[in-house]
Order: C-alpha cells, then sequence, then structure tokens
C-alpha cells in the first residue's frame, strides 16, 4: 500500500519540534542528577528523533503490528520491574502522595483537601481525578496509572489505525523512546493518564458533534465528570464549542451542552462545599489552581482555544490544536516563572512542575499519522 500524509508536511514537523522540546526539557532536568556532560545525551536524542522523523517522513520506515506488539511487552515488563525497584519517596515528585493522603483523610471522615503530600503541599486536582485514582490507591502503586494509560494508548491507536486504513507506527515509536513519558511512569505521576481519557473522548464526541438530543446529554454527562479532573480540560471544552458552532451554524445545542457540563462539573463539587463549608472556602482545588499563574493569564488562554477553534476544520485538525493549543498555554506559564522567578529557579529548582508539558502528548502523538491508500 502507498502511504501519504493526512496532515501537511508544516504541521507534522511543528509536531516533531514540540515533542523534541518538551523532552529535551525533561532531559535538561532530570539527566544532570545521574549522569556528567547530560548535553551529549541531550544532542544525541535530538539528533535520533529528527532522524527518525526524516524516515518516517520519507516513508523510508515502517514498524510491523507484530514487532510493535513485542515492544509493548518489554516496555510493560520494564516498568513493571522499575516501579518495583525505584521507591517513589525518592524522587522529588508528590501527586501519588496527595492521592494517598486524599483518600487517607477520606476514609478518616475529615475533609480531604486539608490533607498535605509528603512534600507539605495542599492537593489541586478534582474530585473525579481521585475516583479514578482510588483503584491505584488500593493496589499501592499510582505508578500504574500511566503505565496502563501508555499500554491502552498504543492499543488504541493501532485500533485507530486500522478504523481510519492509517499508520500511526511512528507516533508509536515516539511515545516508547520519549523520556518525559519514562519519568512520567517511574514518578508516579498521573497526567498522561486523563490526557489519554479526554483525547479518547474527544474522539467519540467530535464524531458525533451535538446532532442529537442522546448524543448532547451523554456527550454533556461524560464532559462534566471527566472536567472534574483538571479545570484546564475547559480550555479544550471552548475550543471544541466554537468549532462545532462552525459546524452547525446553531447555538442552541452548545448551550445545551455546555449548561449540561457545568450541572455534571457542579454536581460532583457540590458535596464538598455541603459537608465541608468552612474548610471548603480555606482550601479547594480551584485555590490551588489559581495559584500558578494569574487570574488575568486565562483571558490569554481562552483567546488561544478560541482562536484554534475557527482555525480547525475537521476531527483531525481539531485534535492536532487541541495539542498545539495546550502547549502554547503551558509554554506560557513556563514563561511568566522563568521570567519572575529566573531560569535556575523555575526549572531547577522545580518553582515550575514541567510534568504538565504532558498534558498535549496524547494529542500531539496521535497528530503524527499516515494516510495508507491502495496503489
Amino acid at each position: 500500500m502507498e502511504s501519504t500524509q493526512l496532515y501537511s508536511k508544516k504541521q507534522s514537523r511543528i509536531v516533531d519540534a514540540i515533542i523534541a522540546f518538551i523532552n529535551a526539557l525533561f532531559l535538561l532536568k532530570y539527566l544532570p542528577r545521574y549522569v556528567h556532560h547530560s548535553e551529549i545525551y541531550i544532542i544525541a536524542y535530538l539528533g535520533l528523533i529528527s532522524m527518525a522523523y526524516w524516515a518516517w517522513e520519507n516513508k523510508k520506515v515502517h514498524v510491523s503490528n507484530t514487532f510493535l506488539l513485542l515492544l509493548i511487552g518489554l516496555f510493560t515488563l520494564a516498568f513493571i520491574t522499575a516501579l518495583q525497584l525505584i521507591p517513589a519517596a525518592k524522587l522529588n515528585v508528590d501527586r501519588w502522595s496527595g492521592i494517598y493522603s486524599f483518600w487517607q483523610t477520606w476514609f478518616k471522615g475529615n475533609y480531604p483537601y486539608n490533607s498535605l503530600s509528603h512534600l507539605g503541599k495542599y492537593s489541586g486536582p478534582l474530585p473525579v481525578y481521585f475516583l479514578f485514582a482510588l483503584p491505584f490507591y488500593a493496589l499501592k502503586e499510582i505508578g500504574y496509572m500511566s503505565l496502563l494509560a501508555s499500554v491502552l494508548f498504543i492499543l488504541y491507536l493501532v485500533r485507530l489505525g486500522k478504523r481510519e486504513n492509517s499508520d500511526f507506527s511512528f507516533a508509536i515509536l515516539v511515545l516508547l523512546m520519549s523520556p518525559c513519558i519514562y519519568w512520567e511512569i517511574i514518578a508516579r505521576s498521573t497526567l498522561f493518564f486523563f490526557s489519554f481519557l479526554w483525547l479518547v473522548y474527544a474522539e467519540w464526541f467530535l464524531s458525533r458533534e451535538l446532532k442529537d438530543k442522546k448524543s448532547i446529554y451523554l456527550s454533556g454527562i461524560i464532559g462534566g465528570l471527566l472536567l472534574s479532573t483538571r479545570i484546564i480540560y475547559a480550555m479544550l471544552l471552548c475550543m471544541w464549542a466554537v468549532y462545532i458552532w462552525k459546524r452547525l451554524k446553531s447555538i442552541k445545542q452548545i448551550v445545551l451542552w455546555g449548561i449540561i457540563v457545568a450541572l455534571v462539573f457542579a454536581a460532583t463539587i457540590l458535596p464538598f462545599w455541603l459537608i465541608y463549608p468552612n474548610d471548603f472556602i480555606q482550601h479547594n482545588p480551584f485555590t490551588v489552581e489559581s495559584s500558578y499563574v494569574p487570574f488575568s493569564y486565562n483571558f490569554i488562554f481562552l483567546a488561544i482555544v478560541v482562536i484554534g477553534g475557527i482555525l480547525c476544520k475537521n476531527k483531525q485538525s481539531v485534535l492536532f490544536l487541541c495539542g498545539l493549543s495546550l502547549f502554547l498555554i503551558i509554554l506560557i506559564y513556563l514563561a511568566y516563572h522563568v521570567f519572575r522567578d529566573g531560569w535556575d529557579n523555575a526549572l531547577a529548582n522545580s518553582y515550575v512542575d514541567i510534568s504538565y508539558f504532558i498534558i498535549p502528548f496524547p494529542f500531539l502523538i496521535a497528530s503524527l499519522r499516515l494516510e495508507m491508500r491502495q496503489p
């Protein structure tokens, strides 16, 4: 079969450059802790991913599904082993302990958002985030969240490729050779897990486009529940609303969908306010999340996603622009702290959580596809 790029070369090069930037940033922050002359490894990585992209763009590489399944198996076994050997407490990351503290406090009958991680920080995620994490809390290994999401993401791309007659082999290889994903799993982070869920929701939502009441209600309920993980994903909903409005030329369906999303989202927050009103006013997810950048920056973020929604032409371009918009939002967050606190404080001293760059990753990876055509 002959392969032709579904996206423009310019778009796929943007994605490749962003992925290279994100991984280089992770290497720049963490590699010097373990090796000398880390800049050599960073340059070597950038050269490797550039060569791989060149080979893919010029149709000189294709990976069989059998080989991919073998890689998935090795990837899974390697990280199951690594999670057993590397204690989470040795790493300066506290998402895993935030989940433990939240549920331990909840099961004691206390207000869970008063709980602190082992690094002394309050939890910022929303209630459904913790609900998804509950099975992994019960297993006593939060790292399985990102490992499971990575494997399911690969299998999802394989299935999507068969359904849409597209080749995602390079996208899968990029994921498997991304240091940021390695760190995400070993550090027991959770960001990739939820962005993968949002990618699946995006594919499903965009295929229905709010054309009937059933899809409006169902997608509104799912959207409200998923929004109760991290508030940044509200930006995606805004972009999709603009895109759907362009397609339908009607605001009624979008307003109804938005109301349902808002009501379901509010229903996940309301119990905490009703049961613990005083505690909720002092500490809640919104106060934590709003401390990252000044409130006025939200208008910049909103402008980014609205422009993204206007530029969207089809489902595939929506996914690309979702990843690009999320990346730009987090890049602005990084730039704000670099200018305010200096590069060393922002990066080396962890004033900035660069793990947030994982959030756009599934959307960006899913943008690297080739359309397969019969000769």
